[in-house]
Formats: structure tokens, C-alpha cells, sequence
């Protein structure tokens, strides 16, 4: 997945650089346009929210997992599974993160601590996306 498809879902973008873009964070109720999307090179996006929205909050907000910041490797499909709630997936995320010794964003903390408090629980989900990257 480009850019590009990000863009497409979000309320506004506007281009400041070549492949660079400003738009609205769809995590955040956003007044003015505080998320920063960047192509690289290589085809890789990066998200930056200058609010301090996690990369996985801007994702879950899109209806993406972490594939599409990585379109060389992984294949376009919605983050959420017919019986996997949103909350799943968060958690699911944070603990692969902690696991592996990533930090989280403070946001990301914040939303790993919500989705612990609604119920969520890890779903498998990163053990399959690894499975499936595997077989490229």
C-alpha cells in the first residue's frame, strides 16, 4: 500500500514536499492537520502525528494493520478479522512490542492501557502476519 491509499482516507492532505504530506489524524479530533505521511525511497510510509498519536493508533483509526507501512513486503487487508475486536489487536501489538523490547509511545501506552480495560486480549494476529511475510 502507497501513500497514497493512506491519504484516500483521510479527511484532508495536503502535499508540502515531494512525497510528503500533511493531513488530520483520524486518531485524534483534529482542528488543524497534525499528521505528517512520508514515502521513502524504498516505498516505506512513515507516520509522524506532531499531537502525539501513536503510529498504531493513526493505523487502527484507518482500518490498517502495520503492512501497510511496508507495501514492498506485505499485502493490502483490513486489520480487523470478522470476530477480532479492535481492542484485541491493540494488545495483540503491545505485548509483541514489549516482547521483542520495542518502546511504545506514550499514546500507544495510553491505548494498550484502554484496550486492557475493555477486555481486549492478545489474538494471534502478529504470529500470522509474520507466518504470511515469511512465505514472500
Amino acid at each position: 500500500m502507497a501513500a497514497q491509499d493512506i491519504l484516500e482516507r483521510v479527511a484532508f492532505s495536503k502535499e508540502i514536499r515531494t512525497n510528503q504530506w500533511v493531513c488530520e489524524c483520524p486518531a485524534h479530533k483534529d482542528g488543524s492537520p497534525s499528521l505528517r505521511v512520508t514515502q521513502t525511497d524504498t516505498g516505506k510510509v512513515l507516520l509522524k502525528c506532531w499531537a502525539g498519536c501513536g503510529a498504531l493508533d493513526i493505523l487502527t483509526a484507518l482500518g490498517l494493520d502495520w503492512g501497510a507501512l511496508f507495501p514492498d513486503k506485505f499485502e493490502q487487508r483490513s486489520i480487523r478479522r470478522r470476530d477480532d475486536r479492535v481492542e484485541d489487536y491493540i494488545v495483540e501489538f503491545a505485548e509483541y512490542a514489549k516482547k521483542t523490547g520495542k518502546r511504545l509511545s506514550a499514546a500507544d501506552k495510553m491505548a494498550y492501557a484502554r484496550a486492557l480495560a475493555k477486555g481486549g486480549k492478545p489474538n494471534g494476529f502478529v504470529d500470522e502476519v509474520k507466518r504470511q511475510a515469511s512465505e514472500y
